[in-house]
């Protein structure tokens, strides 16, 4: 991209997005930082959202509801990060009421399997749906960075772990609890 401009770099990452190169978007997004690093935070979001979504691709043309995502507007598009960013929260709230971690932040018993497996596909898609609509929000250039802060969901964007429940505990054996007492 010799000789191009930051926003030279956005047009060239909304049009891999468009074409589902999401890799090659978030290549073009960082290109986008170095070349206006004064400017670079929302070409910083966007580029993790496009990272996020080679990952998990495929991802939704549209919400649950059907709306698709290039026909919402500005506040829907909000509204839907916004959901989808406690949706996510609340399954994570789950697993905490579920598994009830000791003063040293490991939890005291398995998740049932059952409700694991649930807790993980519910955040899947919901990861999937903010995706997609993050980056429909990113490729028109609405400042997701300053959405993103304000409304408590950066970290959705920047942390994987976020998105991920935590380890079960190794099973105790006999001579682990024989040798602590």
């Amino acid at each position: 991209m010799g000789g191009a401009e930051a926003a030279d770099g956005d047009a060239l990452a909304a049009a891999r997005t468009r074409l589902g190169k999401y890799a090659l978007a978030a290549d073009a997004w960082r290109s986008s930082v170095k070349l206006d690093p004064a400017n670079g935070d929302d070409p910083r979001y966007a580029a993790r959202l496009a990272d996020a979504a080679a990952v998990i691709a495929p991802l939704p043309a549209a919400a649950p509801g059907g709306a698709a995502f290039t026909a919402m507007s500005r506040s829907d598009l909000e509204a839907f990060l916004k959901a989808r960013a406690a949706a996510a929260m609340a399954a994570q709230a789950r697993v905490a009421e579920a598994v009830q971690p000791t003063a040293e932040g490991t939890p005291t018993h398995a998740l049932d399997p059952k409700l694991r497996a649930e807790i993980a596909q519910t955040l899947r898609e919901t990861r999937r749906q903010f995706v997609a609509a993050g980056l429909e929000y990113a490729v028109r250039r609405y400042g997701i960075r300053e959405t993103a802060f304000s409304e408590g969901y950066a970290v959705l964007i920047f942390q994987d772990r976020a998105w991920e429940l935590p380890k079960d505990p190794a099973p105790k054996t006999k001579d682990a609890s024989a040798s602590g007492s």
